[in-house]
């Protein structure tokens, strides 16, 4: 995908989407997994939105196949996804 092809997002535009701080956005996309930054430094990086959504709904679905409450002991973070 190129820079043109999508929209880019910081953590504030993930925050939002998520409903979570910038704390909790900063441990979630250095999660195993997270699509990489597409661009910028460690302040100021930018990923592609479709790729962030579809990350999060992907992670909505595995949260869902194990069963609410339920933990392997891991980070577990519980997405909600804005229609």
């Amino acid at each position: 995908m190129s820079l043109r092809e999508g929209e880019l997002w910081g953590t504030e535009e993930i925050g939002e989407f998520t409903g979570r701080k910038k704390s909790a956005v900063s441990v979630l996309v250095n999660q195993p997994g997270f699509p990489g930054p597409c661009t910028g430094t460690h302040r100021c990086r930018r990923w592609f939105k479709d790729s962030v959504i579809a990350y999060l709904r992907s992670q909505e679905r595995m949260n869902a196949a194990r069963g609410a409450g339920l933990s392997d002991g891991r980070r577990n973070f519980r997405v909600s996804v804005k229609a």
